[in-house]
């Protein structure tokens, strides 16, 4: 990749692929010092032609979100899988022997699947409440983990070189781990904790006879899963969300003909094909946070690229086939499973990765212009500002709901409501434009998005070093916001009301 950077161009970078147009215009392309000459020029720098200003920019953003014009369709289509779900998985009124067949394959696969991901600490599957119940050996066993957990903190082995001193250390860690009282009285894990105990007895043996023996990777992942297994504590609640986005795929199976065995194991094969929260996402950008990249990288035309890895909030793909007879494959879901109405969609993310991921450079330039001030240069449109605060919500909204790519959006949010015993399906478009447009419109659930207020600003100061480092340090200030956004009862109600008043 290589940076051609024009004469007096801040810290927005032009891309180019070799020999290629340009790809993107990056955050920060010029915020001015004077809001006057943000109006006059936009974006641009001064005596160029104007750009958009900023009611172009909050037009353009907001027919990204409008999807006014086909909310019945997106919202009816999303009823009628919603329906399919609760046939299904909490038999309402759906009686046929098929569906028997699967709720009842569904409930023995469940907690083989349980089993096989918690071991000891697995709970029992709750067919009432498609969650997870706690089992007596799960009490004692959490009790046990408990009580010993302060002695001897979580140990990790991760590194097949590891000098036979550190892992020998580590063994006797185990070891004093597994012959805690409080795990010897536990009578269900005798079995289990005699088998630990020889396998670390093995490795120990290997050490002390050659220290010049290494230790394999297959001796490093026994000994994690050992690990893992005798000083966790995965919550139920965990376990229930989970299992959750385990199930949600398998409606494609509701027709099948296959004998209640033949069942559990497609469901087995199915649930290790599907997506299940293991998306990962990775995005190049300039590093433009750390204040030595604002001038000699610059300078010398050698842009650091960070790359940044995150876990995308798509968990699942399911397919189905509507009562039209119309096959709908490989939709992008994102699976809850909760007790209220009360779904966390970002948790502690910065404002300047809400923009980089979004890819909203432009408007994100503009919305730096807005809420800048600079004492004695023009002043700050306070409507403005909290429109700009508003709008910055709105995008955080939408990435966090449909899951931070760009490319492979959710297009669908599934949730289990547990303690309602129902299934509720809505369409991400119809429920981040309901939303938006109320916080923009009417100054509703603006604290849907916490952590950014509605009149943030952010004092910028002159640099005689130029305005590269000023305008620097006002992007540096977004990865300063860390928003936090959840989803509660409130808004998914004027969600159903609305689709209650369409069917």
């Amino acid at each position: 990749m290589t940076l051609k950077r024009e004469r007096g161009c801040v810290p927005a970078f032009l891309f180019y692929m070799e020999g290629s147009e340009i790809m993107n215009n990056i955050l920060g392309n010029y915020v001015h010092y004077n809001q006057n000459n943000y109006k006059n020029f936009g974006i641009n720098r001064i005596n160029e032609d104007p750009s958009e200003n900023w009611s172009q920019a909050v037009a353009n953003l907001k027919s990204q979100l409008n999807v006014s014009n086909d909310l019945v369709s997106l919202m009816t289509e999303a009823k009628e899988l919603e329906d399919l779900y609760n046939s299904l998985y909490y038999d309402s009124g759906d009686s046929d022997a098929q569906s028997i067949k699967f709720r009842n394959a569904m409930h023995q696969a469940a907690n083989e699947m349980l089993q096989e991901n918690f071991g000891l600490m697995a709970g029992k599957f709750n067919p009432d409440t498609i969650g997870v119940d706690s089992t007596d050996s799960y009490n004692k066993l959490r009790a046990a983990i408990k009580k010993t957990r302060d002695n001897i903190k979580k140990i990790e082995l991760f590194k097949e070189n590891e000098s036979n001193n550190i892992i020998g250390n580590k063994l006797i860690q185990l070891n004093n781990l597994l012959n805690e009282d409080a795990f010897k009285n536990l009578d269900f894990a005798k079995a289990r904790i005699e088998e630990a105990k020889k396998i670390v007895s093995s490795i120990q043996n290997t050490i002390s006879k050659d220290s010049g023996v290494k230790i394999t990777s297959q001796n490093i992942e026994s000994l994690n899963k050992i690990i893992n297994e005798f000083n966790r504590d995965p919550l139920l609640y965990n376990q229930a969300g989970d299992l959750f986005e385990w199930l949600l795929p398998l409606i494609e199976l509701k027709s099948s003909n296959l004998v209640k065995d033949e069942l559990v194991k497609v469901m087995k094969d199915l649930s290790k094909k599907s997506n299940l929260g293991a998306a990962q996402i990775t995005i190049d950008m300039p590093d433009l946070l750390k204040s030595e990249n604002l001038e000699l990288d610059i300078l010398q035309n050698n842009i650091s690229i960070k790359t940044e890895s995150i876990k995308s909030k798509t968990d699942v793909s399911i397919s189905y086939t509507d009562k039209k007879g119309k096959e709908h494959k490989d939709i992008q879901t994102s699976a809850k499973s909760i007790s209220g109405k009360h779904i966390k969609l970002v948790e502690l993310t910065s404002l300047y990765r809400v923009f980089m991921l979004s890819q909203n450079y432009q408007f994100a330039t503009h919305y730096l212009n807005v809420i800048s001030t600079s004492k004695g240069k023009g002043n700050n449109n306070p409507a403005q500002i909290l429109e700009a605060n508003t709008l910055a919500k709105s995008i955080a909204l939408k990435m966090g709901a449909e899951g931070y790519d760009l490319n492979n959006p959710s297009e669908i949010l599934v949730v289990n409501n547990r303690k309602e015993k129902h299934i509720y399906v809505y369409n991400l478009k119809a429920l981040v434009y309901l939303i938006s447009d109320k916080m923009t419109n009417q100054g509703k659930y603006t604290n849907v998005i916490k952590g950014l207020p509605d009149n943030y600003t952010i004092n910028q100061e002159f640099d005689k070093n130029g305005a590269k480092n000023r305008i620097g340090k006002l992007v540096q200030s977004l990865n300063q916001i860390k928003i936090t956004g959840a989803l509660s009862g409130a808004q998914l109600n004027d969600y159903l009301n609305l689709l209650n008043g369409m069917i």
